[in-house]
């Protein structure tokens, strides 16, 4: 709870400004800021004790920073957890950083994989 107060994510208020019931609806804005609010807490809860070091001008990341965006690749914030269950249970397993972001590469072609299919019956369905 510390941890998230320090985040700014303890937040009382329904962020659920979605008035339609439509379960399908894919609201870009609301992902990305759950990816992110996953992403940041995940950077803080690292306990490997890696550090960021900022060169100018790279886009490297660092292995905290790699990490952090595997686990938030797989928040249940950001995707259906049912969906992803398997994905979240095997990268537990996984001690390689590598093999653990491949995984996250898998599950990411196949939600995209989702996506068109609903995005393609959409479009049948509206003609």
């Amino acid at each position: 709870m510390q941890l998230e107060a320090e985040l700014g994510l303890n937040d009382d208020d329904d962020d659920d400004d979605d008035d339609d019931d439509d379960d399908d609806d894919y609201d870009e804005t609301n992902r990305l800021a759950s990816f992110q609010r996953a992403f940041q807490v995940a950077k803080s809860s690292d306990t490997q004790g890696y550090t960021i070091s900022t060169t100018a001008g790279t886009e490297l990341k660092s292995i905290q920073e790699l990490t952090a965006l595997g686990w938030a690749y797989l928040s249940q914030d950001v995707w259906d957890p049912l969906e992803i269950l398997d994905f979240r249970l095997t990268a537990l397993e996984i001690d390689d950083l590598c093999e653990r972001l491949n995984l996250i590469l898998v599950m990411m072609l196949g939600q995209e994989k989702k996506m068109k299919q609903n995005l393609e019956s959409r479009d049948v369905s509206d003609e």
